[in-house]
Protein backbone atom coordinates (compact mmCIF):
# COMPACT_ATOMS: atom_id res chain seq x y z
CA UNK A 1 0.00 0.00 0.00
CA UNK A 2 2.92 2.36 0.69
CA UNK A 3 4.20 1.76 -2.81
CA UNK A 4 0.83 2.75 -4.21
CA UNK A 5 0.73 5.92 -2.13
CA UNK A 6 4.19 6.94 -3.37
CA UNK A 7 2.98 6.69 -6.93
CA UNK A 8 0.41 9.44 -6.17
CA UNK A 9 2.92 11.96 -4.81
CA UNK A 10 3.11 13.79 -8.12
CA UNK A 11 0.40 14.84 -10.51
CA UNK A 12 -0.78 11.60 -12.00
CA UNK A 13 -1.24 11.08 -15.69
CA UNK A 14 -3.83 8.74 -17.33
CA UNK A 15 -1.44 5.76 -17.35
CA UNK A 16 -0.58 6.23 -13.67
CA UNK A 17 -4.30 6.37 -12.70
CA UNK A 18 -5.03 3.23 -14.66
CA UNK A 19 -2.12 1.35 -13.12
CA UNK A 20 -3.04 2.39 -9.59
CA UNK A 21 -6.71 1.52 -10.08
CA UNK A 22 -5.78 -1.98 -11.28
CA UNK A 23 -3.50 -2.52 -8.28
CA UNK A 24 -6.25 -1.39 -5.82
CA UNK A 25 -8.79 -3.71 -7.49
CA UNK A 26 -6.38 -6.62 -7.23
CA UNK A 27 -5.76 -5.98 -3.52
CA UNK A 28 -9.49 -5.58 -2.87
CA UNK A 29 -10.25 -8.86 -4.63
CA UNK A 30 -7.46 -10.57 -2.70
CA UNK A 31 -8.76 -9.32 0.68
CA UNK A 32 -12.35 -10.16 -0.24
CA UNK A 33 -11.33 -13.63 -1.37
CA UNK A 34 -9.45 -14.20 1.87
CA UNK A 35 -12.48 -13.10 3.92
CA UNK A 36 -14.83 -15.26 1.87
CA UNK A 37 -12.47 -18.20 2.08
CA UNK A 38 -12.20 -17.80 5.82
CA UNK A 39 -15.99 -17.55 6.11
CA UNK A 40 -16.54 -20.54 3.85
CA UNK A 41 -13.97 -22.54 5.75
CA UNK A 42 -15.68 -21.64 9.04
CA UNK A 43 -19.11 -22.48 7.69
CA UNK A 44 -17.86 -25.78 6.33
CA UNK A 45 -16.24 -26.54 9.67
CA UNK A 46 -19.51 -25.79 11.47
CA UNK A 47 -21.41 -27.99 9.04
CA UNK A 48 -18.94 -30.79 9.50
CA UNK A 49 -19.18 -30.46 13.28
CA UNK A 50 -22.98 -30.44 13.07
CA UNK A 51 -22.95 -33.42 10.72
CA UNK A 52 -20.53 -35.11 13.02
CA UNK A 53 -22.94 -34.72 15.91
CA UNK A 54 -25.75 -36.07 13.76
CA UNK A 55 -23.66 -38.97 12.57
CA UNK A 56 -22.98 -39.82 16.22
CA UNK A 57 -26.72 -40.51 16.53
CA UNK A 58 -27.66 -43.46 14.32
CA UNK A 59 -30.48 -45.91 13.81
CA UNK A 60 -28.83 -49.31 13.63
CA UNK A 61 -30.56 -52.22 11.90
CA UNK A 62 -29.46 -55.90 11.89
CA UNK A 63 -25.98 -56.67 10.60
CA UNK A 64 -24.94 -53.22 11.87
CA UNK A 65 -26.64 -51.49 8.94
CA UNK A 66 -27.14 -47.79 9.72
CA UNK A 67 -30.13 -45.85 8.49
CA UNK A 68 -29.85 -42.41 6.98
CA UNK A 69 -31.26 -39.82 9.40
CA UNK A 70 -33.21 -37.06 7.67
CA UNK A 71 -34.53 -35.26 10.76
CA UNK A 72 -33.16 -35.36 14.28
CA UNK A 73 -34.87 -34.03 17.41
CA UNK A 74 -34.75 -34.83 21.11
CA UNK A 75 -37.84 -37.04 21.20
CA UNK A 76 -38.19 -38.30 17.64
CA UNK A 77 -36.19 -38.73 14.46
CA UNK A 78 -36.88 -39.57 10.83
CA UNK A 79 -34.79 -42.19 9.05
CA UNK A 80 -34.76 -44.35 5.94
CA UNK A 81 -34.75 -48.14 6.02
CA UNK A 82 -31.37 -49.29 4.64
CA UNK A 83 -31.01 -51.96 1.97
CA UNK A 84 -30.60 -55.69 2.52
CA UNK A 85 -32.52 -55.79 5.80
CA UNK A 86 -34.94 -58.67 6.36
CA UNK A 87 -35.69 -58.84 10.09
CA UNK A 88 -34.24 -58.29 13.53
CA UNK A 89 -33.93 -55.68 16.26
CA UNK A 90 -33.45 -51.95 15.83
CA UNK A 91 -31.40 -49.67 18.09
CA UNK A 92 -30.66 -45.99 18.36
CA UNK A 93 -27.07 -45.13 19.22
CA UNK A 94 -26.13 -41.67 20.53
CA UNK A 95 -23.37 -40.09 22.57
CA UNK A 96 -25.24 -41.03 25.74
CA UNK A 97 -25.36 -44.72 24.86
CA UNK A 98 -27.38 -47.33 22.97
CA UNK A 99 -31.13 -47.72 23.29
CA UNK A 100 -33.31 -50.67 24.14
CA UNK A 101 -34.14 -52.81 21.13
CA UNK A 102 -37.52 -52.96 19.43
CA UNK A 103 -38.77 -55.94 17.41
CA UNK A 104 -38.80 -54.97 13.75
CA UNK A 105 -40.02 -56.72 10.63
CA UNK A 106 -39.43 -55.91 6.99
CA UNK A 107 -42.31 -56.59 4.66
CA UNK A 108 -45.59 -55.15 3.49
CA UNK A 109 -47.48 -52.66 5.61
CA UNK A 110 -50.38 -52.81 3.17
CA UNK A 111 -53.86 -52.30 4.60
CA UNK A 112 -56.80 -52.35 2.15
CA UNK A 113 -59.03 -49.39 1.39
CA UNK A 114 -62.61 -49.40 0.16
CA UNK A 115 -61.66 -48.57 -3.43
CA UNK A 116 -61.56 -52.22 -4.53
CA UNK A 117 -64.90 -53.20 -3.05
CA UNK A 118 -67.49 -54.58 -5.49
CA UNK A 119 -70.89 -52.92 -5.94
CA UNK A 120 -73.04 -56.02 -6.53
CA UNK A 121 -73.11 -59.78 -5.92
CA UNK A 122 -73.47 -62.83 -8.13
CA UNK A 123 -75.26 -65.25 -5.77
CA UNK A 124 -76.70 -65.63 -2.24
CA UNK A 125 -76.15 -68.07 0.61
CA UNK A 126 -77.11 -68.86 4.22
CA UNK A 127 -77.02 -71.93 6.48
CA UNK A 128 -74.42 -74.58 7.30
CA UNK A 129 -71.37 -75.30 5.13
CA UNK A 130 -71.17 -79.09 5.12
CA UNK A 131 -67.74 -79.65 3.55
CA UNK A 132 -64.55 -77.77 2.69
CA UNK A 133 -65.59 -74.83 0.54
CA UNK A 134 -63.92 -72.03 -1.43
CA UNK A 135 -65.63 -68.69 -2.09
CA UNK A 136 -64.07 -66.77 -4.98
CA UNK A 137 -67.00 -64.74 -6.35
CA UNK A 138 -69.01 -61.88 -4.88
CA UNK A 139 -71.69 -63.21 -2.55
CA UNK A 140 -74.63 -61.96 -0.44
CA UNK A 141 -75.24 -63.68 2.91
CA UNK A 142 -78.97 -63.53 3.70
CA UNK A 143 -78.69 -65.26 7.08
CA UNK A 144 -76.24 -66.85 9.48
CA UNK A 145 -73.53 -68.99 7.88
CA UNK A 146 -72.02 -71.68 10.14
CA UNK A 147 -68.68 -73.45 9.54
CA UNK A 148 -68.77 -76.60 11.73
CA UNK A 149 -65.79 -78.22 13.42
CA UNK A 150 -63.61 -80.09 10.91
CA UNK A 151 -64.71 -77.93 7.96
CA UNK A 152 -62.61 -75.20 6.28
CA UNK A 153 -64.06 -72.17 4.50
CA UNK A 154 -61.54 -70.38 2.28
CA UNK A 155 -62.30 -66.94 0.85
CA UNK A 156 -59.99 -65.99 -2.00
CA UNK A 157 -58.61 -62.54 -2.73
CA UNK A 158 -60.68 -60.16 -4.81
CA UNK A 159 -63.96 -61.35 -3.27
CA UNK A 160 -66.57 -59.06 -1.72
CA UNK A 161 -68.91 -60.63 0.85
CA UNK A 162 -72.10 -58.59 1.23
CA UNK A 163 -74.25 -59.18 4.30
CA UNK A 164 -77.97 -58.59 4.52
CA UNK A 165 -78.68 -55.55 6.70
CA UNK A 166 -80.82 -56.01 9.84
CA UNK A 167 -81.96 -59.43 8.68
CA UNK A 168 -81.25 -63.10 9.43
CA UNK A 169 -83.29 -65.71 7.59
CA UNK A 170 -81.81 -68.37 9.93
CA UNK A 171 -83.05 -66.52 13.04
CA UNK A 172 -80.05 -67.83 15.01
CA UNK A 173 -76.66 -66.86 16.36
CA UNK A 174 -75.72 -64.17 18.85
CA UNK A 175 -78.15 -61.73 17.25
CA UNK A 176 -81.16 -63.52 15.79
CA UNK A 177 -82.10 -60.48 13.71
CA UNK A 178 -78.63 -59.97 12.24
CA UNK A 179 -76.56 -62.15 9.94
CA UNK A 180 -73.26 -63.57 11.22
CA UNK A 181 -70.45 -65.74 9.87
CA UNK A 182 -69.92 -68.26 12.72
CA UNK A 183 -66.80 -70.44 12.60
CA UNK A 184 -66.22 -73.55 14.75
CA UNK A 185 -63.92 -75.06 12.14
CA UNK A 186 -61.40 -73.02 10.13
CA UNK A 187 -61.80 -69.73 8.26
CA UNK A 188 -59.01 -68.73 5.86
CA UNK A 189 -59.41 -65.25 4.40
CA UNK A 190 -56.67 -65.14 1.78
CA UNK A 191 -56.62 -61.54 0.65
CA UNK A 192 -53.50 -60.01 -0.86
CA UNK A 193 -52.13 -56.53 -1.53
CA UNK A 194 -53.47 -56.56 -5.07
CA UNK A 195 -56.71 -58.42 -4.28
CA UNK A 196 -58.12 -57.85 -0.77
CA UNK A 197 -61.28 -59.49 0.62
CA UNK A 198 -64.17 -57.22 1.64
CA UNK A 199 -66.95 -57.79 4.20
CA UNK A 200 -69.64 -55.11 4.01
CA UNK A 201 -73.33 -54.37 4.43
CA UNK A 202 -75.80 -54.49 1.54
CA UNK A 203 -77.67 -51.44 2.90
CA UNK A 204 -78.12 -48.42 0.67
CA UNK A 205 -77.10 -46.24 3.62
CA UNK A 206 -74.50 -48.28 5.44
CA UNK A 207 -73.96 -47.81 9.19
CA UNK A 208 -72.31 -49.55 12.15
CA UNK A 209 -74.40 -52.50 13.34
CA UNK A 210 -76.01 -53.36 9.98
CA UNK A 211 -74.90 -57.00 10.44
CA UNK A 212 -73.58 -59.18 13.25
CA UNK A 213 -69.94 -59.82 12.32
CA UNK A 214 -67.40 -62.64 11.94
CA UNK A 215 -67.30 -65.00 14.93
CA UNK A 216 -64.32 -67.31 15.52
CA UNK A 217 -65.64 -69.67 18.18
CA UNK A 218 -64.50 -72.41 20.56
CA UNK A 219 -62.62 -75.21 18.83
CA UNK A 220 -61.30 -72.98 16.04
CA UNK A 221 -57.55 -72.72 16.51
CA UNK A 222 -56.16 -72.39 12.95
CA UNK A 223 -58.19 -69.55 11.41
CA UNK A 224 -56.43 -66.62 9.70
CA UNK A 225 -57.73 -63.35 8.27
CA UNK A 226 -55.25 -61.56 6.01
CA UNK A 227 -55.60 -58.42 3.89
CA UNK A 228 -59.32 -57.93 4.38
CA UNK A 229 -61.67 -55.06 5.19
CA UNK A 230 -64.50 -55.53 7.72
CA UNK A 231 -67.08 -52.76 8.11
CA UNK A 232 -70.59 -51.96 9.43
CA UNK A 233 -70.90 -54.91 11.86
CA UNK A 234 -71.93 -55.09 15.50
CA UNK A 235 -68.53 -56.67 16.20
CA UNK A 236 -66.23 -56.81 13.19
CA UNK A 237 -64.33 -59.87 14.42
CA UNK A 238 -65.38 -61.72 17.59
CA UNK A 239 -62.92 -64.30 19.02
CA UNK A 240 -64.84 -66.17 21.68
CA UNK A 241 -65.35 -69.21 23.87
CA UNK A 242 -68.57 -68.46 25.74
CA UNK A 243 -70.56 -70.58 28.17
CA UNK A 244 -69.77 -73.97 26.58
CA UNK A 245 -70.23 -77.00 28.91
CA UNK A 246 -67.16 -78.77 27.55
CA UNK A 247 -65.02 -75.66 27.33
CA UNK A 248 -63.00 -75.05 24.19
CA UNK A 249 -59.89 -73.15 23.18
CA UNK A 250 -59.79 -70.47 20.49
CA UNK A 251 -56.92 -68.87 18.55
CA UNK A 252 -56.89 -66.75 15.40
CA UNK A 253 -54.50 -64.53 13.46
CA UNK A 254 -55.76 -61.20 12.08
CA UNK A 255 -53.17 -59.32 10.03
CA UNK A 256 -52.97 -56.46 7.53
CA UNK A 257 -56.70 -55.80 7.78
CA UNK A 258 -58.82 -52.65 7.95
CA UNK A 259 -61.49 -52.99 10.64
CA UNK A 260 -63.49 -49.79 10.64
CA UNK A 261 -66.92 -48.26 11.20
CA UNK A 262 -68.31 -51.10 13.33
CA UNK A 263 -69.87 -50.87 16.78
CA UNK A 264 -66.81 -52.76 18.11
CA UNK A 265 -63.79 -53.51 15.94
CA UNK A 266 -62.35 -56.71 17.45
CA UNK A 267 -63.73 -58.45 20.56
CA UNK A 268 -62.17 -61.26 22.59
CA UNK A 269 -64.41 -63.23 24.96
CA UNK A 270 -63.42 -65.93 27.46
CA UNK A 271 -66.22 -67.28 29.67
CA UNK A 272 -66.57 -70.78 31.14
CA UNK A 273 -69.89 -72.55 31.56
CA UNK A 274 -71.16 -72.53 35.13
CA UNK A 275 -71.01 -74.93 36.93
CA UNK A 276 -69.96 -77.69 34.50
CA UNK A 277 -67.41 -75.83 32.38
CA UNK A 278 -63.73 -76.63 32.14
CA UNK A 279 -60.67 -74.46 31.58
CA UNK A 280 -60.88 -72.04 28.62
CA UNK A 281 -57.89 -70.58 26.74
CA UNK A 282 -58.52 -67.71 24.30
CA UNK A 283 -55.70 -66.13 22.32
CA UNK A 284 -55.01 -64.24 19.11
CA UNK A 285 -52.35 -62.41 17.16
CA UNK A 286 -53.74 -59.07 16.02
CA UNK A 287 -50.97 -57.50 13.97
CA UNK A 288 -50.39 -54.75 11.40
CA UNK A 289 -54.01 -53.63 11.16
CA UNK A 290 -55.86 -50.33 11.02
CA UNK A 291 -58.59 -50.45 13.67
CA UNK A 292 -60.36 -47.13 13.47
CA UNK A 293 -63.62 -45.18 13.61
CA UNK A 294 -65.49 -47.84 15.58
CA UNK A 295 -68.30 -46.48 17.76
CA UNK A 296 -67.33 -48.21 21.00
CA UNK A 297 -64.02 -50.07 21.37
CA UNK A 298 -61.39 -50.67 18.76
CA UNK A 299 -60.42 -53.84 20.66
CA UNK A 300 -62.48 -55.20 23.56
CA UNK A 301 -61.41 -58.12 25.79
CA UNK A 302 -63.75 -59.61 28.41
CA UNK A 303 -62.31 -62.44 30.53
CA UNK A 304 -65.10 -63.52 32.88
CA UNK A 305 -65.13 -66.72 34.93
CA UNK A 306 -67.05 -68.43 37.72
CA UNK A 307 -66.18 -71.76 39.37
CA UNK A 308 -63.60 -72.85 36.79
CA UNK A 309 -60.66 -70.95 35.16
CA UNK A 310 -59.93 -68.92 32.03
CA UNK A 311 -56.71 -67.76 30.41
CA UNK A 312 -56.29 -65.01 27.81
CA UNK A 313 -52.99 -64.12 26.14
CA UNK A 314 -53.61 -62.23 22.87
CA UNK A 315 -50.77 -60.29 21.29
CA UNK A 316 -51.81 -56.89 19.91
CA UNK A 317 -48.90 -55.46 17.95
CA UNK A 318 -47.97 -53.04 15.18
CA UNK A 319 -51.51 -51.66 14.78
CA UNK A 320 -52.86 -48.18 14.19
CA UNK A 321 -55.77 -47.81 16.63
CA UNK A 322 -57.43 -44.41 16.31
CA UNK A 323 -60.69 -42.46 16.42
CA UNK A 324 -62.63 -45.15 18.28
CA UNK A 325 -64.74 -44.62 21.40
CA UNK A 326 -62.01 -46.41 23.40
CA UNK A 327 -58.86 -47.72 21.76
CA UNK A 328 -58.32 -50.94 23.76
CA UNK A 329 -60.42 -52.16 26.72
CA UNK A 330 -58.92 -55.06 28.70
CA UNK A 331 -61.46 -56.24 31.27
CA UNK A 332 -61.12 -59.17 33.69
CA UNK A 333 -63.53 -60.34 36.39
CA UNK A 334 -64.11 -63.50 38.43
CA UNK A 335 -66.81 -64.84 40.78
CA UNK A 336 -67.83 -68.02 42.67
CA UNK A 337 -64.33 -69.43 43.14
CA UNK A 338 -63.47 -68.68 39.52
CA UNK A 339 -59.85 -68.05 38.56
CA UNK A 340 -58.70 -65.72 35.78
CA UNK A 341 -55.30 -65.12 34.22
CA UNK A 342 -54.95 -62.32 31.71
CA UNK A 343 -51.55 -61.99 30.03
CA UNK A 344 -52.40 -59.70 27.10
CA UNK A 345 -49.43 -58.08 25.36
CA UNK A 346 -49.93 -54.66 23.75
CA UNK A 347 -46.71 -53.80 21.93
CA UNK A 348 -45.58 -51.30 19.28
CA UNK A 349 -48.97 -49.77 18.46
CA UNK A 350 -49.98 -46.19 17.67
CA UNK A 351 -53.03 -45.54 19.86
CA UNK A 352 -54.25 -42.03 19.24
CA UNK A 353 -57.22 -39.66 19.16
CA UNK A 354 -59.69 -42.08 20.72
CA UNK A 355 -62.65 -40.35 22.32
CA UNK A 356 -62.26 -41.57 25.91
CA UNK A 357 -59.34 -43.87 26.73
CA UNK A 358 -56.40 -45.01 24.66
CA UNK A 359 -56.11 -48.13 26.83
CA UNK A 360 -58.54 -48.99 29.65
CA UNK A 361 -57.46 -51.85 31.94
CA UNK A 362 -59.99 -53.05 34.52
CA UNK A 363 -59.85 -55.92 37.02
CA UNK A 364 -62.78 -56.84 39.26
CA UNK A 365 -63.76 -59.38 41.90
CA UNK A 366 -67.06 -60.73 43.13
CA UNK A 367 -69.75 -58.66 44.80
CA UNK A 368 -71.77 -61.59 46.18
CA UNK A 369 -69.26 -62.94 48.75
CA UNK A 370 -68.85 -66.10 46.65
CA UNK A 371 -65.07 -65.83 46.43
CA UNK A 372 -63.02 -64.84 43.39
CA UNK A 373 -59.49 -64.85 42.02
CA UNK A 374 -58.55 -62.35 39.32
CA UNK A 375 -54.93 -62.20 38.20
CA UNK A 376 -54.42 -59.57 35.49
CA UNK A 377 -50.87 -58.80 34.39
CA UNK A 378 -51.00 -57.26 30.90
CA UNK A 379 -47.88 -55.82 29.26
CA UNK A 380 -48.09 -52.41 27.57
CA UNK A 381 -44.77 -51.73 25.88
CA UNK A 382 -43.29 -49.64 23.05
CA UNK A 383 -46.51 -47.84 22.14
CA UNK A 384 -47.26 -44.28 21.10
CA UNK A 385 -50.24 -42.97 23.10
CA UNK A 386 -51.33 -39.47 22.18
CA UNK A 387 -54.46 -37.35 21.80
CA UNK A 388 -56.78 -39.64 23.75
CA UNK A 389 -58.76 -38.02 26.57
CA UNK A 390 -56.92 -40.38 28.95
CA UNK A 391 -54.03 -42.21 27.35
CA UNK A 392 -54.07 -45.07 29.90
CA UNK A 393 -56.77 -45.66 32.56
CA UNK A 394 -56.22 -48.31 35.25
CA UNK A 395 -59.33 -49.31 37.25
CA UNK A 396 -59.28 -51.80 40.14
CA UNK A 397 -62.60 -52.91 41.63
CA UNK A 398 -62.20 -55.72 44.23
CA UNK A 399 -65.92 -55.62 45.14
CA UNK A 400 -65.12 -56.72 48.69
CA UNK A 401 -62.59 -58.66 50.73
CA UNK A 402 -63.78 -62.20 49.97
CA UNK A 403 -61.41 -62.83 47.06
CA UNK A 404 -57.83 -62.44 45.86
CA UNK A 405 -57.66 -59.81 43.14
CA UNK A 406 -54.36 -58.81 41.57
CA UNK A 407 -53.87 -56.09 38.95
CA UNK A 408 -50.21 -55.58 38.05
CA UNK A 409 -49.83 -54.10 34.56
CA UNK A 410 -46.37 -53.43 33.16
CA UNK A 411 -46.25 -50.06 31.37
CA UNK A 412 -42.81 -49.58 29.88
CA UNK A 413 -40.99 -47.91 26.96
CA UNK A 414 -44.05 -45.95 25.80
CA UNK A 415 -44.36 -42.36 24.60
CA UNK A 416 -47.30 -40.92 26.56
CA UNK A 417 -48.08 -37.39 25.45
CA UNK A 418 -50.48 -34.58 24.56
CA UNK A 419 -53.65 -35.53 26.45
CA UNK A 420 -55.58 -34.18 29.43
CA UNK A 421 -54.32 -37.23 31.36
CA UNK A 422 -51.32 -39.45 30.68
CA UNK A 423 -52.14 -42.24 33.16
CA UNK A 424 -55.06 -42.34 35.60
CA UNK A 425 -54.92 -44.84 38.49
CA UNK A 426 -58.27 -45.50 40.19
CA UNK A 427 -59.84 -48.01 42.59
CA UNK A 428 -63.16 -48.49 44.34
CA UNK A 429 -61.93 -50.17 47.56
CA UNK A 430 -58.60 -50.57 49.40
CA UNK A 431 -58.47 -54.38 49.24
CA UNK A 432 -56.10 -56.73 47.41
CA UNK A 433 -53.08 -56.04 45.18
CA UNK A 434 -52.88 -53.14 42.74
CA UNK A 435 -49.28 -52.39 41.76
CA UNK A 436 -48.66 -50.96 38.27
CA UNK A 437 -45.05 -51.00 37.07
CA UNK A 438 -44.50 -47.69 35.23
CA UNK A 439 -40.95 -47.12 34.03
CA UNK A 440 -38.83 -46.07 31.04
CA UNK A 441 -41.67 -44.07 29.50
CA UNK A 442 -41.51 -40.60 27.97
CA UNK A 443 -44.10 -38.21 29.42
CA UNK A 444 -44.37 -35.01 27.41
CA UNK A 445 -46.90 -32.35 26.51
CA UNK A 446 -48.36 -31.93 30.04
CA UNK A 447 -48.57 -28.53 31.74
CA UNK A 448 -49.66 -29.33 35.30
CA UNK A 449 -52.72 -27.09 35.14
CA UNK A 450 -55.01 -28.39 32.40
CA UNK A 451 -53.19 -31.67 31.72
CA UNK A 452 -51.40 -34.14 33.99
CA UNK A 453 -48.93 -36.93 33.37
CA UNK A 454 -50.12 -39.07 36.31
CA UNK A 455 -53.38 -38.80 38.25
CA UNK A 456 -53.57 -41.21 41.18
CA UNK A 457 -57.11 -41.25 42.55
CA UNK A 458 -56.35 -43.96 45.13
CA UNK A 459 -54.70 -43.96 48.54
CA UNK A 460 -52.11 -46.42 47.27
CA UNK A 461 -48.70 -44.96 46.44
CA UNK A 462 -47.78 -45.31 42.77
CA UNK A 463 -44.07 -45.69 42.04
CA UNK A 464 -42.92 -44.08 38.79
CA UNK A 465 -39.14 -44.47 38.92
CA UNK A 466 -36.93 -44.22 35.82
CA UNK A 467 -39.06 -42.22 33.39
CA UNK A 468 -38.36 -39.18 31.20
CA UNK A 469 -40.35 -36.08 32.18
CA UNK A 470 -40.63 -33.53 29.40
CA UNK A 471 -39.11 -33.15 25.96
CA UNK A 472 -35.75 -31.41 26.52
CA UNK A 473 -32.54 -32.34 28.33
CA UNK A 474 -33.13 -29.56 30.87
CA UNK A 475 -36.58 -30.93 31.68
CA UNK A 476 -35.26 -34.50 31.94
CA UNK A 477 -32.49 -33.38 34.31
CA UNK A 478 -35.04 -31.62 36.54
CA UNK A 479 -37.04 -34.83 37.00
CA UNK A 480 -40.74 -35.24 37.70
CA UNK A 481 -42.44 -31.85 38.25
CA UNK A 482 -44.66 -32.01 41.33
CA UNK A 483 -47.37 -30.10 39.46
CA UNK A 484 -47.55 -32.77 36.74
CA UNK A 485 -48.91 -35.42 39.11
CA UNK A 486 -51.96 -35.67 41.37
CA UNK A 487 -52.21 -37.91 44.42
CA UNK A 488 -49.57 -40.12 46.07
CA UNK A 489 -46.97 -40.55 43.33
CA UNK A 490 -43.39 -41.47 44.20
CA UNK A 491 -40.30 -40.92 42.04
CA UNK A 492 -36.92 -40.87 43.74
CA UNK A 493 -34.94 -41.30 40.51
CA UNK A 494 -35.56 -40.41 36.88
CA UNK A 495 -33.97 -40.75 33.46
CA UNK A 496 -31.96 -37.68 32.46
CA UNK A 497 -29.88 -36.29 29.60
CA UNK A 498 -26.98 -38.63 30.43
CA UNK A 499 -29.13 -41.74 30.18
CA UNK A 500 -29.03 -43.91 27.06
CA UNK A 501 -31.65 -43.11 24.43
CA UNK A 502 -34.72 -45.33 24.22
CA UNK A 503 -37.07 -46.31 21.43
CA UNK A 504 -40.73 -46.23 22.39
CA UNK A 505 -42.30 -46.69 18.96
CA UNK A 506 -41.56 -46.33 15.30
CA UNK A 507 -43.91 -46.09 12.36
CA UNK A 508 -44.62 -47.60 9.98
CA UNK A 509 -44.19 -50.78 11.97
CA UNK A 510 -43.46 -52.67 8.76
CA UNK A 511 -41.31 -51.26 6.04
CA UNK A 512 -39.27 -51.97 2.98
CA UNK A 513 -35.92 -50.71 1.75
CA UNK A 514 -36.11 -46.97 1.18
CA UNK A 515 -39.20 -46.43 3.34
CA UNK A 516 -39.23 -43.46 5.68
CA UNK A 517 -39.78 -44.27 9.35
CA UNK A 518 -40.32 -42.06 12.38
CA UNK A 519 -38.72 -43.21 15.62
CA UNK A 520 -40.32 -42.00 18.86
CA UNK A 521 -38.60 -41.93 22.23
CA UNK A 522 -36.13 -39.71 24.05
CA UNK A 523 -32.53 -38.49 24.10
CA UNK A 524 -32.05 -38.98 20.37
CA UNK A 525 -30.67 -35.51 19.75
CA UNK A 526 -28.69 -35.13 22.96
CA UNK A 527 -25.10 -33.90 22.85
CA UNK A 528 -22.39 -34.27 25.40
CA UNK A 529 -22.02 -31.10 27.49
Amino acid sequence: MKQIQRQFTGKPNRATWKSARMMLLAVTLLVTSLVQATSTFGQGLEERVEQGNKISTAVIFPNNRKAQITLLAQTELNATVPSRITSGDVYVSAQTGTSNSVPFQIGSSFVPSETGEASTWESTFSGVIGSNTVWNSNLLLTGDVTVPAGVTLTIEGGTTIFVSSDNDDQNSGMWNDKTELIVFGTLLVNGSETAPVYFTSDAAEKAPGNWGGIQIREGSTTSELSNCMVRYANEGVRIASINVPGGGDVWVKVQNCSIQTNEIGVSIWANTHWPSGTHVNVGAEIANNVIANNVEEGIYLWNWCGFQSTFTDPTIKNNLIENNGTGIYLRSGSWWLGHIDDRTTVINNSIRNNETHGILIEATGSGDASGSDTDAKPIVENNLLTGNHTNIYLLFDPKGSDGLQDLQPTIRYNTIKDAPFGIVVSDTQPYDTFIPAIDHNVFEGFDGSSSYAISNETNRTVNVESNYWGSTPAEWDAGMPASFVIGPVYSLSHLDSTSPPIITRFAPELGQTGDAITVYGANFGSRRR
